[in-house]
């Protein structure tokens, strides 16, 4: 004999939902129209995550050529350090910078590392900078930026 689907009480062969969990005596969907509606929820998932995703990166994001030309230090505390990372962008679209230092100590070790992004988008051919604070009382050895 067959169970309920969601008590557990015994239902005829052929009924998946007992009287008392389906007072209504509504049918329960086909598989055919269970299998529908997942595809078609899927299928709009996967459109909406692409639009959003085109209009959070855009369509041009892959076409700028960007080289790091400068790093200083731009400011101090006994705890911080704020370094100025110079960026040129010689690709053909504007783009926005996002970036990336390593401290390292004279052992190779890594220190720590703190991540910034440019406040506008920096234009084809033009160059820009982005300020990036490192949280560390020890002095670096080395300070390497990666820069996207």
């Amino acid at each position: 004999m067959a169970k309920c689907m969601k008590c557990g009480r015994p239902v005829q062969e052929g009924v998946s939902i007992c009287r008392t969990c389906n007072p209504g005596h509504l049918p329960t969907p086909a598989p055919r129209q269970v299998h529908g509606v997942l595809a078609v929820t899927l299928i709009v998932a996967a459109v909406v995550m692409g639009l959003v995703s085109m209009w959070l990166f855009g369509e041009d994001s892959g076409n700028s050529d960007l080289e790091v030309t400068g790093l200083r230090l731009a400011m101090q505390t006994p705890t911080s350090r704020t370094y100025e990372i110079t960026v040129s962008n010689s690709g053909e679209t504007d783009a926005h910078i996002f970036c990336r230092l390593v401290a390292v100590d004279e052992n190779g070790a890594t220190l720590v590392t703190g991540r910034g992004e440019a406040e506008r988008d920096i234009p084809a051919g033009g160059s820009g900078a982005v300020e990036v604070t490192l949280e560390t009382a020890v002095e670096p050895t080395e300070v390497n930026p990666e820069c996207a």
